[in-house]
C-alpha cells in the first residue's frame, strides 16, 4: 500500500516537473514579440496546464483521505451511534 502511494507520489511529481518546465516555456514565449491571438493562446494552455494541475492535487488529496481516514469515518459513525444510543437509554430510563 505505502509502494503503492510512493508510485503515486512519483508520477505526480514527474506531472508537476513537466507543467512547471511546460509553464516556463510558455513565460519565455510570453515576454517575446507575439501577435495578440498568438498570447491569447498561450495564456489559454497555461490556464489548461495550472487546472490539470489542480484536478490531478484534488485527486490525490481525495485518495489519500479514503485511504487513510476511512477509519475515522467508519469509527466516527460506530462511537456517535453508541453515544446516541446510550443518550437514548439513559433518557429513558430517568423518565
Amino acid at each position: 500500500m505505502q509502494m503503492n502511494m510512493l508510485d503515486k507520489a512519483d508520477q505526480y511529481e514527474k506531472e508537476r516537473r513537466t507543467q512547471s518546465a511546460e509553464l516556463v516555456k510558455i513565460s519565455a514565449l510570453l515576454k517575446g514579440q507575439r501577435s495578440q491571438q498568438e498570447t491569447i493562446q498561450l495564456a489559454i494552455k497555461s490556464l489548461n496546464l495550472s487546472l490539470s494541475a489542480l484536478k490531478r492535487t484534488k485527486e490525490i488529496v481525495e485518495e489519500m483521505i479514503r485511504r487513510h481516514l476511512g477509519w475515522l469515518v467508519l469509527w466516527g459513525g460506530v462511537f456517535g451511534g453508541l453515544i446516541g444510543l446510550a443518550v437514548q437509554l439513559i433518557e429513558r430510563w430517568q423518565a
